[in-house]
């Protein structure tokens, strides 16, 4: 399997005119909303008006099937995950090791199964240097201190490599963590 970074773009699919004109307005919205916060006198009063005028209030939806492939837990950050045992990410990785197009680095990933992390962020969108294009991807997070290290003996092209990246989690490889799941719970 080669670095995420290089087939990232398999997982991705480009922007339709329509969502590049979304994504400008969403650019144009969070302008308008950092400066009516810097202008109300309650910015939490202002944030949750701005939220219930974009349509973006409401409980947390939890979207979970039993499809190994199709699986979307809508995960946000903050929430605390485990990452599923190697033989239950394998059932998800087509004949090329992927899943949904995003590459499952075992030599590195395989070191995370089974352990408990926080999710930094969802990964909706990134920008391929290579192509100079924005692609969107499905259903994937970054997990907090998670990153990509490999180890100096190891067997890929890409052994000792130091840059540290993030290793992008298909949601299909997580499991939500309850309350009563977690250490002193």
């Amino acid at each position: 399997m080669s670095c995420q970074l290089r087939v990232l773009p398999g997982a991705g699919t480009e922007l339709t005119h329509w969502e590049r004109f979304y994504s400008q307005m969403c650019k144009w919205i969070h302008y308008l909303l950092v400066t009516a916060r810097k202008l109300w006198d309650d910015p939490l009063l202002a944030a949750r008006k701005a939220r219930h005028v974009l349509g973006l209030a409401g409980p947390e939806s939890s979207l979970e099937t039993d499809d190994p492939v199709r699986h979307h837990l809508g995960l946000q950050s903050g929430n605390i995950v485990r990452v599923k045992p190697m033989a239950k990410i394998r059932a998800t990785l087509d004949s090329h090791g992927k899943c949904e197009g995003l590459g499952y680095m075992s030599v590195v990933m395989d070191l995370y199964c089974g352990g408990t992390y926080t999710v930094l962020k969802r990964v909706d969108r990134f920008f391929d240097e290579r192509t100079q294009r924005m692609l969107k991807l499905n259903n994937v997070v970054i997990l907090d201190r998670v990153y990509c290290e490999p180890e100096p003996h190891a067997e890929e092209g890409f052994a000792g490599c130091k840059r540290m990246c993030f290793l992008f989690w298909k949601e299909a490889w997580l499991k939500r963590m309850g309350p009563d799941e977690l250490p002193g719970g």
